[in-house]
């Protein structure tokens, strides 16, 4: 009877390790995937000539300024929410990019500097590819708020993996900050 009871407990043990092991691998594909269409969505929007960026601004503006009852001049709302696209979509690659770390089990303070040298190449490409867009221009001045968004989305996926390794505790395998 005691070896039948430990059986079947080595039999439920070795199906929840292939069911964890299952998880791990999708997440790994599902996060590696997202990071990579983050990155196509950022180089297609570069690769767009400025008469299509310029519209697409354009009606975001008009929107916004309906929200604000126009009382925002309409230029400046303009390339505040162009400045604000940038910082936005480099947030979520550097949340991303945090997500694909914790995914393949990586400790993220370790691959920090990994993290930002992805990052910055990313901003750096993403001005590039805007030389050889019509009427684009790459701005040093963009590269930094591309950057600060990667940060800040960087910063932001460790915060919720730090609160989430608080509420499930650290046998939820999210140790990040240690060795």
């Amino acid at each position: 009877m005691c070896g039948d009871a430990k059986t079947k407990m080595m039999k439920v043990l070795k199906e929840r390790e292939k069911e964890k092991q299952s998880v791990q691998g999708r997440r790994k594909i599902v996060t590696t995937v997202l990071l990579c269409l983050c990155i196509a969505f950022i180089f297609h929007n570069s690769l767009e000539g400025a008469e299509v960026s310029g519209d697409r601004s354009f009606q975001l503006t008009q929107t916004m300024n309906g929200w604000f009852f126009g009382r925002v001049h309409m230029l400046l709302m303009e390339r505040f929410i162009r400045k604000l696209a940038h910082f936005l979509e480099y947030a979520l690659e550097g949340i991303l990019v945090v997500s694909v770390i914790w995914a393949y089990e990586l400790k993220v303070c370790r691959y920090v500097c990994h993290a930002a040298l992805f990052g910055v190449l990313t901003a750096l490409i993403d001005e590039t590819l805007q030389l050889f867009s019509d009427g684009r221009a790459a701005l040093v001045g963009d590269v930094w708020i591309d950057f600060g968004g990667f940060l800040s989305g960087v910063l932001a996926g460790i915060l919720w993996m730090w609160v989430r390794r608080k509420i499930h505790g650290s046998s939820s395998g999210l140790n990040i900050f240690k060795d």
